[in-house]
């Protein structure tokens, strides 16, 4: 009898766990995914789809929600999950592409800034596969064509063209769909199933170690992170100098000696056009660029030999052009980043600029370029929001300005802009903000120098009015911060009212001002017109998330699978104590 009560016992349990397992989906282990051609898409497959830019491969995933930018993670072939699918299904005018097994959400986009939302909207919800660009395009609510890239690798975005072409923000990327298969067996279409018959041609290009006016150079740089050598392709591709890697794309750089040192300069048809750095205005901050100029410029280039580079002094500082991290077009960054303890960079994180000559003759690569692939590739050093901040850490103190006009991730870099403070697009240029604890709650300071400097909220006088405003001091402030973990932000009590430092609208300074804005009636104001700042940590590829203000995180399926538990432990709870009866 007693055998027969466990045998009827256990057989109860195994058919609640096996209930309870039946109710959550799975992929299957064999699942793969096969690239697939738009036109050959059926409304049932389920339909990764992904953009290639100059670091990776990413696929789009369907669980942003109706507040957030298209969250998205590395592809990989071998990995299917439900989070990636999609159905894309044919529709008047286009395609609309629905969360794969529910018909009632589907990506759309809106005029209200460059997000992309998953919901019920219809508005700007009809896709089209752009020829001329090779991108998905799409017509938003207030009749803007948008066009889908992934921004900054950390999200993917919809922007009107620039000019005509492709925004900066999201240009050279490669839209490609798979397909989910369970075949496991054949590779993807595009993947060679032959090696190449021939070699491709070797560089005939090398470093020049002492450049000589009057001959001809390609202004160009070994971007390891990429494994490409770029030059300089004589266009302008936003503020920043464009690149090919292709060196008879590029432009050939001559010098001129002037005085002082020499003027760089290129011939664009007949026009005689000068590569220089100038002082632009930066939303009311100024600050050293590059442009190129078809009158003679005031900064002069000296030769660098050490480096191999040319430099320009401008103000208190010294530039040199080159390029950082993965990014591909040439920019001024001040010569600290390559020499000095930071020497070791170059070639790492930092590319300087060469003068590249044609060889007489000879087929080796460039002598700054590796003769072989990296066994692993570099890491790259990316920031995320912070849940909890720490005191003793160092932390930088920034904010994703959304805002389609800037879509920059800006930094506080240690100074003043008037009334507010400045910021930077460049993390390596911000300073490491700490917390220290005080009654009430912390200070905010950072290192000018050896000088402890701390961000304070004090009162100032505005044309006999006296309102809350920023400032940095070398002094301990009154004011204290106090860290709201929903905002994931520090709050600071002034008067009556609670202030936060952010920006808002198109503005690039950081600022104080009320809790109100981005609380309550206006908590859907954050990521769209108002950017609080918050405390950013430093990670390493493949160990943390890149910055993303909106909640990625698929609550109702959370919540699902959480009541599902709960509802098989009561089972399980239920069933052990009718044992004992």
């Amino acid at each position: 009898m007693k055998i027969a009560k466990i045998l009827k016992s256990t057989f109860a349990v195994a058919i609640v766990l096996a209930l309870c397992l039946s109710m959550i989906p799975a992929v299957s282990a064999a699942d793969t995914w096969q690239e697939v051609a738009l036109a050959n898409i059926q409304p049932t497959d389920r339909i990764a789809i992904t953009m290639t830019n100059s670091t990776n491969t990413y696929v789009l995933l369907n669980n942003g929600g109706t507040q957030t930018y298209g969250p998205l993670e590395v592809f990989s072939a071998s990995t299917v999950k439900d989070t990636m699918c999609w159905n894309v299904v044919a529709v008047s005018g286009g395609y609309k592409i629905q969360v794969a097994g529910d018909s009632s959400k589907w990506l759309y986009t809106t005029n209200a800034n460059n997000g992309l939302r998953v919901g019920t909207t219809e508005a700007g919800s009809t896709f089209k596969l752009d020829s001329a660009t090779g991108y998905l395009s799409v017509t938003d609510s207030g009749s803007n064509v948008r066009y889908i890239g992934v921004y900054n690798d950390q999200n993917f975005r919809g922007y009107k063209l620039n000019s005509g072409n492709i925004a900066d923000n999201i240009k050279d990327q490669t839209l490609k769909f798979y397909k989910a298969s369970g075949s496991g067996s054949t590779t993807p279409t595009t993947k060679p199933t032959t090696a190449p018959t021939t070699a491709p041609a070797a560089s005939q290009y090398e470093v020049a170690t002492a450049p000589v006016v009057g001959t001809a150079y390609k202004l160009g740089l070994a971007q390891n992170n990429v494994s490409k050598t770029l030059y300089f392709n004589g266009q302008m591709s936003g503020y920043y100098l464009g690149t090919t890697e292709k060196a008879e794309e590029a432009v050939d750089v001559f010098m001129e000696t002037v005085s002082g040192g020499v003027h760089l300069y290129f011939m664009d048809g007949t026009t005689k056009t000068y590569i220089e750095i100038y002082e632009r205005d930066d939303n009311g901050t100024t600050k050293p660029s590059q442009r190129t100029s078809t009158t003679a410029p005031a900064s002069v280039f000296v030769w660098d030999a050490s480096v191999k580079t040319f430099t320009s002094t401008f103000g208190e500082n010294v530039y040199y052009l080159g390029t950082y991290n993965t990014f591909t077009t040439i920019s001024a960054s001040k010569i600290s980043y390559i020499t000095g303890e930071n020497a070791a960079n170059v070639g790492v994180s930092q590319f300087p600029v060469q003068m590249y000559a044609k060889k007489a003759g000879g087929t080796t690569q460039p002598t700054t370029k590796p003769t072989t692939a990296p066994t692993t590739a570099p890491a790259v050093t990316k920031y995320e929001v912070a849940a909890t901040p720490a005191v003793g850490t160092g932390y930088k103190l920034g904010l994703a300005q959304n805002n389609e006009a800037v879509n920059k991730t800006l930094y506080f870099n240690g100074q003043m802009s008037g009334y507010y403070l400045g910021t930077t697009d460049k993390a390596e240029e911000a300073v490491d903000v700490f917390m220290e604890e005080v009654s009430g709650g912390v200070h905010l300071y950072f290192m000018d120098g050896t000088t402890k400097t701390y961000i304070e909220i004090y009162e100032r006088d505005d044309n006999g009015t006296m309102k809350p405003s920023q400032r940095t001091s070398t002094t301990a402030p009154a004011s204290v911060f106090v860290w709201d973990r929903t905002l994931k932000t520090f709050t600071s009590t002034f008067g009556e009212n609670v202030y936060y430092l952010g920006t808002y609208n198109t503005y690039t300074t950081i600022s104080a001002s009320k809790i109100s804005y981005i609380t309550g009636d206006n908590a859907a104001n954050v990521g769209v017109s108002q950017f609080p700042a918050q405390m950013y940590t430093k990670v390493t590829s493949g160990s943390g998330s890149t910055p993303n203000l909106g909640d990625n995180t698929n609550i109702a399926g959370m919540t699902a699978v959480m009541v599902l538990a709960a509802t098989c432990l009561f089972a399980l709870v239920i069933g052990s104590k009718k044992r004992k009866v």
